[in-house]
């Protein structure tokens, strides 16, 4: 006999996957209530941070923005899906550390930052940053 252990990143995914069907369920065969607004975010981070975002980018039908944001010592790159007017209030974010997710492309006061190559097919290959 096999046995399967379950486990709490199991039955959170499990959960996450769940409620988001239910949502699109709800909104593909009920088109008489109002669309949600939502904003659905990925987290992720280490050394294979750019090929995971890249996974997670080339999964979804969307078009993205590349965005930096420092807050005290930590930076970050973020993909942001494109208007919300084109996606109905809809909005995906995946995030990652700029040190996991970039490569230095120069230094000022500050460092500056240029999406790893996985990433740089969906936003480009553009420093982001303060650029000197």
């Amino acid at each position: 006999m096999i046995t399967t252990t379950t486990t709490k990143t199991d039955t959170t995914q499990a959960d996450a996957a769940t409620i988001l069907r239910a949502v699109a369920e709800l909104i593909e065969t009920h088109p008489d209530i109002p669309l949600p607004g939502s904003g659905i975010s990925f987290y992720v981070r280490g050394d294979d941070a750019p090929a995971t975002m890249a996974a997670i980018a080339a999964a979804l039908p969307c078009q993205w923005r590349a965005e930096f944001s420092r807050s005290g010592e930590c930076e970050w790159l973020h993909l942001r899906t494109g208007p919300a007017s084109v996606l109905r209030g809809t909005r995906v974010s995946i995030s990652a550390p700029a040190a996991d997710a970039c490569t230095a492309a120069g230094a000022k006061t500050v460092t500056v930052w240029q999406p790893a190559s996985a990433l740089t097919g969906f936003v480009g290959c553009d420093a982001l940053g303060e650029v000197a």
